[in-house]
């Protein structure tokens, strides 16, 4: 069963919502009132997650490390490519 759900205000607010989740709502270009699907959300960190993964040569078997899961965080954030944006030297 597919459960819908709404987007709420605290969704976006980083002292109470997973930063990951908030990356993904911006990622779908969802706003306070919209729906959506618990599942997707899981389809698409994982599917970020083996992107990640492969970009930085990380085998598919082997855990993040802390730092690593940070550095998830941001390349999903897009705080990578704003760092490269800014980074014209």
């Amino acid at each position: 069963m597919k459960i819908e759900k709404n987007v709420l205000k605290q969704h976006f607010d980083s002292e109470q919502t997973n930063p990951r989740f908030i990356a993904y709502l911006k990622h779908r270009g969802l706003t306070v009132g919209d729906q959506y699907k618990v599942h997707e959300f899981m389809k698409w960190i994982r599917s970020k997650l083996e992107d990640f993964k492969k970009e930085n040569k990380i085998s598919k078997y082997h855990p993040l490390s802390n730092e690593q899961q940070l550095e998830f965080t941001r390349y999903i954030s897009g705080e990578d490519k704003q760092l490269e944006l800014l980074d014209l030297t």
